[in-house]
């Protein structure tokens, strides 16, 4: 099994939950929003990005996969190599 699916794969089965709709619905109108105006919104739009590579990086760190000081970049390119 690929680092990809055994590391990621827990996150996006969480987040893509039937109770998580309501929130995703929430959060991609106020995204949608904020990438509409992107100066106004800069420090939304940084934090989502920086908690999605924190909240993978931590899954990769608890797998043994990567230490903490690299698990950052290693999430970035998880997710911008994911198909």
């Amino acid at each position: 099994m690929s680092c990809d699916r055994l590391c990621v794969q827990p996150v996006l089965d969480a987040m893509s939950a039937p109770e998580q709709s309501g929130y995703w619905r929430f959060f991609f109108e106020a995204y949608g929003h904020a990438v509409r105006e992107p100066e106004r919104y800069r420090d939304f739009l940084d934090g989502v990005v920086l908690d999605w590579l924190t909240l993978i990086g931590d899954h990769l760190v608890a797998a043994g996969v990567v230490d903490r000081e690299r698990a950052c970049a290693l999430a970035g390119t998880l997710v911008a190599a994911r198909p």
